[in-house]
């Protein structure tokens, strides 16, 4: 038994009601990232379960390993948001359509990656297929290059906060940036 897993679901089942809470309050427009940071908080906690019933699971790890994409599209999710309170007057449509395609973009990523880290966790001596690498080098290269873009959004969307009085899109907007480094 980890101590790390029984503290990870501890703490991770701790912050869901918080943020299920935050959820149900920010709505349509914060729905996208609230949604996706409790499908990082899930993940989490099976993953900590999975591995406190076996530790030596490929699946755990697995889950594990899966679930900062999510932490990824939240963060993307709660810009939106922000940019929401800032750009009252944007073309909902071309922003939708934008977000939309970033999530595509992350959701291959992490395709790419789960498909090249499971020939990793097999458990043979023989060494992974180099298709299978270069899959999981390539996932892990859009991955940087999403997380790139969510700095550049977020880097525009702080220029743009000085034309705007809303607090809240302040406080997101604080809230992603200070997330991002975490989140890279």
């Amino acid at each position: 038994m980890s101590p790390l897993s029984i503290v990870q679901l501890i703490i991770y089942a701790f912050l869901t009601p918080p943020t299920l809470y935050i959820t149900y309050r920010h709505a349509l427009p914060g729905l996208l990232g609230w949604v996706y940071l409790l499908a990082f908080l899930s993940l989490r906690i099976v993953g900590a379960g999975l591995t406190l019933s076996d530790p030596a699971s490929t699946s755990a790890s697995t889950i594990s390993n899966i679930g900062l994409s999510p932490l990824l599209l939240a963060t993307s999710g709660i810009l939106h948001e922000a940019r929401h309170y800032y750009n009252k007057n944007s073309d909902k449509k071309l922003e939708g359509l934008a977000v939309l395609s970033y999530h595509f973009f992350v959701v291959t990523a992490l395709a790419l990656v789960a498909s090249g880290a499971s020939a990793l966790s097999n458990s043979t001596s023989a060494p992974p297929p180099t298709s299978k690498l270069t899959l999981l080098k390539i996932g892990i290269v859009i991955l940087l290059l999403a997380w790139l873009l969510l700095v550049a959004v977020a880097y525009f969307a702080f220029l743009q906060r000085n034309r705007s009085r809303s607090v809240g899109g302040t406080r997101l907007l604080w809230s992603v940036v200070a997330s991002l480094p975490m989140t890279g």
